[in-house]
C-alpha cells in the first residue's frame, strides 16, 4: 500500500506543476506585447511599472530658522499601477516605495515608505454596486531636529471606504456609506517626561469613522453635479502629549514658558457637505465650483478625563498655568461660526492651445490637528504649462497657503511654494526631469518665529515607465 500511494503522489505532483505551466502560457498568450513605454496589457488590465532615480540638494534640509544645513541625497522611487477596466468589474492597484540617502546625514535617511490605493469598482452599470477604497502609505515632515537619530516627524495613515453605489439612470449616480481612518503620529527621538503618562515610542494614534456620501448627476454630456458630504467622529488615544515631542523633540525654552509641559489634544467630531458644477465650459476651459460648509466640534472634557484614567500629576516645574483648564490654555476654541466653517474648491483649467495649459485654484477647508485642534487654511495656486516640439515641456507654478492655527497652539503661518520644471522625454520609456523649487513659511504676527524657515531645493532624475 506504501508503495501505491508513492505512485499516487509521483503522478499528482506533475500535473500540478503542469496546470500551473499551462495557466502562465495561457496568461502569456493573453497578455498584449508590449514595447517599453507601451505599458503591459492581460485581458481587460493594464499594467504600468515605473522606475525613478534622482538626486536632491537642500540648502535648508532641516528647516531651521538661522544657521541652515545643507544636504545631497539620493532618491529611488519604484511604482507599480494596474488598472482593469471590464464591464462588471473596475480596478485601481497603485504600490510604490521611496527610498532616501542624504551623504553625511543618517538620520535624514528613507529607507522603505510605502504609497498603496486601492479602488474597486463592483457592478458600475447595474442599479445597485458596490465600491471599496483602501489608502495607506507614510507621510514625513523634516522637522528642524538635527541632533536626533530620526530627523521625521512620520504620519503613518490608513483609511479605508465602502460605499453602496445606486445608479438610477445612466446620469445619475449615488455613493452612500461609510469609511475609517487611521493615524499614527511618530516623532524623531527623544525621552518622555513622565512615562507614567507617555510610556510609547511614537507621538499619538487617532481612529476617525463615520458616513460618507457622494452623489453625481451628469445631466449635460460635459457638466454634472457634484454632492458630497461626511460626518467623522475622531477619537485620539492620547489627549495630552509633550510639548518636546509634538515639537519634534528639540522644543524651546520660549514653547514651554507658552504651552508648559504639555500640548491638549482633545477629542471631537466634524462634518461637511459639498456641492456645485464640474465639467466643461467650452472646448478650451475646464472648470471646477464646489462650495460647501462644515464645522468642528471640540470635546475639552476628554483630556481630564484621560488625565483621569492615569491617575498621576502632571510635572508642574515647567507649567505656568492648568494644563486641562479648557478656556485658559485654549483648547475649548470649536470651528462653529458662519465665516469659518465656509469651504470652498474652485479650478480652472484652459487650454488656449493645444501645447499650453493655465491652471488657476483656490482652496478653503479646515482639518483636525496633532499638536492642536484644528488648522483653517486658505490656498491660492497657479500653474502654466507649455510643450515645445514633441519631447521638451516646462512648469512654472506658485502657491500661497494662509494657515490659522487654532487650539492650545494659536498661531497664524503663511506658506510659500514657487517651482520651475522642465521635462525632456529621451524615449517612449524614458524622460529626465530637473526642477528648482522654493519654500518659505512665516509667522504672519511675527510671534513665533521659531517656526520660519526658507528653503530651496534642486532635484534632477531619470524616470523610466515600461
Amino acid at each position: 500500500m506504501g508503495h501505491v500511494g508513492m505512485v499516487s503522489r509521483s503522478r499528482v505532483v506533475p500535473r500540478v506543476i503542469r496546470s500551473i505551466a499551462i495557466l502562465a502560457c495561457m496568461v502569456c498568450a493573453s497578455a498584449g506585447y508590449a514595447q517599453p513605454g507601451d505599458h503591459i496589457r492581460v485581458g481587460d488590465a493594464q499594467i504600468t511599472p515605473t522606475f525613478t532615480v534622482g538626486g536632491e540638494y537642500h540648502t535648508n534640509i532641516y528647516l531651521a530658522e538661522i544657521d541652515p544645513t545643507s544636504a545631497f541625497g539620493i532618491k529611488i522611487n519604484p511604482d507599480i499601477a494596474i488598472g482593469l477596466d471590464g464591464a462588471n468589474v473596475k480596478m485601481k492597484l497603485g504600490a510604490g516605495l521611496t527610498s532616501q540617502v542624504y551623504f553625511g546625514f543618517p538620520n535624514l535617511n528613507r529607507w522603505a515608505d510605502p504609497d498603496i490605493s486601492f479602488d474597486l469598482d463592483l457592478f458600475p452599470k447595474a442599479l445597485i454596486g458596490l465600491k471599496l477604497g483602501e489608502s495607506f502609505g507614510i507621510q514625513t515632515r523634516v522637522s528642524d531636529s538635527d541632533t536626533t537619530e530620526d530627523a521625521y516627524i512620520k504620519r503613518t495613515f490608513n483609511d479605508i471606504e465602502g460605499m453602496v453605489s445606486v445608479h438610477p439612470g445612466a446620469a445619475l449616480n449615488i455613493d452612500l456609506g461609510g469609511g475609517w481612518t487611521y493615524w499614527n503620529i511618530n516623532p524623531v527621538g527623544g525621552d518622555s517626561l513622565d512615562e507614567e503618562i507617555i510610556s510609547y515610542s511614537y507621538l499619538n494614534e487617532r481612529h476617525a469613522y463615520g458616513p460618507r456620501l457622494e452623489a453625481k448627476w451628469a445631466f449635460f454630456p460635459r457638466t454634472a453635479i457634484i454632492v458630497d458630504g461626511t460626518f467623522e467622529v475622531f477619537d485620539w488615544i492620547h489627549n495630552l502629549t509633550e510639548v518636546s515631542l509634538a515639537a519634534g523633540g528639540d522644543s524651546s525654552e520660549a514653547d514651554t514658558n507658552e504651552y508648559g509641559c504639555y500640548t491638549a489634544i482633545p477629542d471631537g467630531y466634524d462634518w461637511k457637505f459639498n456641492a456645485g458644477l464640474a465639467g466643461k465650459v467650452t472646448d478650451k476651459v475646464t472648470m471646477n465650483m464646489i462650495l460647501g460648509y462644515g464645522q468642528a466640534v471640540y470635546n475639552e472634557n476628554s483630556v481630564g478625563e484621560y488625565l483621569s484614567s492615569k491617575n498621576v500629576n502632571l510635572d508642574e516645574t515647567c507649567s505656568t498655568e492648568n494644563e486641562t483648564d479648557a478656556s485658559a490654555t485654549g483648547f475649548d476654541q470649536d470651528l462653529t461660526s458662519f465665516s469659518q466653517g465656509l469651504l470652498a474648491n474652485i479650478n480652472m483649467r484652459m487650454a488656449p492651445t493645444d501645447r499650453q495649459v493655465i491652471t488657476i485654484a483656490y482652496k478653503k477647508d479646515f482639518k483636525d490637528s496633532y499638536f492642536s485642534n484644528y488648522v483653517a487654511y486658505n490656498y491660492f495656486y497657479g500653474s502654466f504649462q507649455q510643450k515645445i516640439g514633441n519631447k521638451l515641456a516646462f512648469t512654472a507654478e506658485g502657491g500661497f497657503r494662509l494657515e490659522n492655527i487654532v487650539g492650545e497652539v494659536n498661531r497664524k503661518d503663511d506658506v510659500i511654494r514657487l517651482m520651475g520644471k522642465g521635462t525632456y522625454d529621451v524615449a517612449p520609456w524614458m524622460s529626465t526631469t530637473l526642477w528648482v523649487s522654493w519654500d518659505e513659511r512665516a509667522s504672519a504676527d511675527r510671534n513665533h518665529p521659531e517656526i520660519e524657515y526658507d528653503d530651496i531645493t534642486v532635484f534632477g532624475s531619470l524616470d523610466f515607465v515600461y
